[in-house]
């Protein structure tokens, strides 16, 4: 191979490669172009910019959340990535606005608000087991998540196809559990709570019979129907044991599919009364005690002829010949019949009467007992008013107390002063710079009046554009007098006289 000599202090070959002879290559420029070699100090400076934060691409560790949000703009880039030890990796990002929250976002502190662009975002969360590799679990905001050795150890505890409770689980597992044939009051059963949010409960079976004891007792008859005398109520098939409250006298009944029957009865003398002794009984000569008339069939006949039954006619024949009373008093009374209790007949007094028809007829009126009518207030509507001409109000003209009157617009304007109401009048007085009083020739109602000047509305009172004083002829004086020149102002006044 052909060689070519370069003149140095000692020999170097030229050919495919360079061969310097184990000499270092001195005074060389750094490169700037691709395929330029790179000069010592300019590859020193890109190492050393990549450890130490001074490139684009890395920054140096820091320790925790303070320093990083201390990072100043000169020394971050977008895309940069750095790690934090207590945080984990994140990514400089210079157009991110997303909000700050001091976890998975850091907004750095010279950014001054969550408006401003830059945010350091997190790429791993923070390894906390040294000796396990780890990659950053997926989610959302606060959900970002590394195992530790336990909870791995614990998650390859739980059972194949254990991954959801559903019904169809629970309802396998109560299925393959084991079989009991009778519970204990100890024993606990499961129990979805709906008065509680389906929330899980339990109860005992002591507690499940007690509760079926008191719905069943509220549906049934107890199957103890003795009462307190040793007896028993209601009808049975079965032989039941009947006794007396003294607990002297027993009787058995047998059930409806036998023969025998054993009844014990006692009577007043100890034994079974037969139809002699109900005869007897009957005869009337054996009555010692007494005996209603109505069962005595000549009685009731004797009776109603010696007094014969009320009907209207007689009452009505009774009334007419009573004596009449021209005027009845309070205390007088009056039949009636009752058609609330029967139709009994009842009386109420004629005091009583006055004081329901006064109650029965008030309404917007009352009436009292003793005859006086009040109307009640708000209970006379305009339409129960005597009817008015047009144009006239209610009130009174007329002296003295009285009634109420119908008034015409002239009476009305009378009664509050007002005759006329003057508009735009041209007040008495020289307009000339100088004169300041100016007149009207009537008896101006006070606060009626409206003065403007070149149509341009003043106001009254001291300190403002004019004063004025009510009399028989009434003066308006101006703060500033009218002008004449160059055109002459023009002052009108509205007014009622």
């Amino acid at each position: 191979m052909a060689t070519t000599k370069v003149r140095t202090s000692s020999q170097v070959y030229v050919d495919a490669s360079l061969d310097v002879n184990s000499n270092k290559i001195v005074n060389l420029s750094p490169g700037t172009v691709s395929g330029d070699a790179v000069e010592y100090a300019q590859m020193n400076s890109a190492i050393s910019a990549a450890l130490t934060g001074g490139a684009t691409s890395l920054h140096t560790p820091v320790a925790d959340l303070a320093a990083a949000k201390a990072v100043a703009s000169a020394a971050r880039a977008d895309k940069m990535i750095m790690n934090i030890e207590t945080l984990g990796l994140y990514r400089f990002d210079n157009e991110s606005v997303v909000a700050s929250n001091d976890g998975n976002v850091i907004r750095p502190t010279d950014i001054g608000s969550d408006a401003s662009a830059g945010r350091w975002i997190q790429m791993t969360a923070l390894t906390s087991d040294h000796n396990l590799t780890q990659n950053k679990q997926g989610g959302t905001t606060g959900e970002y998540y590394h195992l530790s050795s336990a909870e791995l150890a614990k998650l390859g505890g739980i059972a194949a196809g254990a991954d959801v409770t559903t019904a169809a689980s629970v309802a396998g597992v109560i299925q393959a559990a084991g079989a009991k044939a009778t519970p204990v009051d100890a024993d606990v059963l499961a129990l979805n709570d709906s008065a509680s949010s389906w929330a899980l409960k339990n109860f005992t079976f002591t507690n499940l019979k007690a509760f079926l004891k008191t719905y069943f007792d509220g549906l049934y008859q107890s199957s103890s129907m003795e009462d307190a005398s040793g007896g028993y109520v209601g009808l049975t098939l079965f032989k039941i044991n009947f006794k007396n409250a003294a607990n002297t006298i027993t009787s058995f009944f047998t059930n409806a599919n036998t023969v025998a029957r054993t009844y014990t009865y006692q009577d007043r003398s100890g034994t079974i009364a037969d139809d002699t002794d109900i005869t007897a009984s009957k005869a009337r000569a054996n009555h010692t005690g007494t005996q209603l008339a109505s069962t005595v069939s000549d009685f009731a006949t004797a009776a109603l002829i010696a007094a014969p039954a009320e009907t209207q006619a007689t009452v009505g024949t009774l009334i007419s010949a009573a004596t009449a009373k021209a005027a009845p008093v309070d205390a007088d009374s009056i039949g009636v019949s009752d058609s609330a209790a029967s139709n009994a007949l009842k009386k109420f007094t004629f005091g009583n009467l006055k004081t329901y028809l006064a109650a029965w007829f008030s309404g917007d009126a009352t009436v009292s007992a003793t005859g006086v009518v009040a109307i009640g207030a708000n209970k006379v509507t305009n339409a129960q008013l005597a009817q008015m001409a047009t144009q006239t109000f209610k009130g009174r003209t007329t002296a003295a107390t009285g009634n109420a009157e119908d008034l015409t617009v002239t009476q009305v304007k009378a009664m509050l002063g007002i005759s006329t109401r003057v508009y735009r009048a041209t007040p008495t007085g020289t307009v000339n710079g100088s004169n300041t009083a100016f007149t009207i020739s009537a008896l101006v109602i006070s606060g009626t009046e409206k003065v403007y000047l070149n149509g341009i509305l003043l106001q009254a009172g001291a300190g403002n554009d004019y004063t004025i004083a009510y009399s028989a002829t009434t003066t308006i004086t101006m703060l500033t007098a009218p002008k004449s020149t160059p055109f002459v102002d023009v002052l009108m006044v509205d007014y009622s006289y």
